[in-house]
């Protein structure tokens, strides 16, 4: 897994930038290839499967279900990106962040670091 830092004056289009990477925007010209896939080439169900397989997204705000509790909220995302629901292999990732305890809680239980811990592992590749 690569990682990477953008840094730019504000306006500079970092956003927008980051936006086409993801496929949440369209160009109006040319191509953005991942993994040798030219997004804008997929449907927008493609899309959603290849971004919940391939592409990480961590808002700086937190956006889960909140009518989900922190387990249904990995399910959902597991589904979305066509993986198998795994409840043990989601129940394994919440312990490595130190929320397993947290599963049946609901978002606005949680703190900020702690919702954003929770989507940073339901972007994981490997979840």
């Amino acid at each position: 897994m690569a990682h990477w830092l953008l840094l730019g004056a504000s306006g500079s289009g970092k956003s927008t930038l980051l936006n086409h990477l993801a496929g949440l925007l369209k160009p109006t010209e040319g191509k953005i290839m991942v993994n040798g896939q030219d997004l804008y080439r997929l449907s927008v169900r493609e899309m959603d499967r290849f971004r919940g397989r391939n592409i990480g997204i961590v808002f700086q705000r937190p956006h889960l279900i909140s009518s989900l509790n922190v387990m249904e909220n990995l399910e959902v995302a597991n589904t979305s990106a066509g993986i198998t629901v795994n409840r043990e292999r989601n129940l394994s990732l919440l312990e490595d962040l130190n929320l397993q305890s947290k599963c049946k809680n609901y978002p606005h239980q949680l703190s900020h670091g702690q919702l954003q811990r929770v989507i940073a592992k339901t972007l994981h590749k490997d979840n």
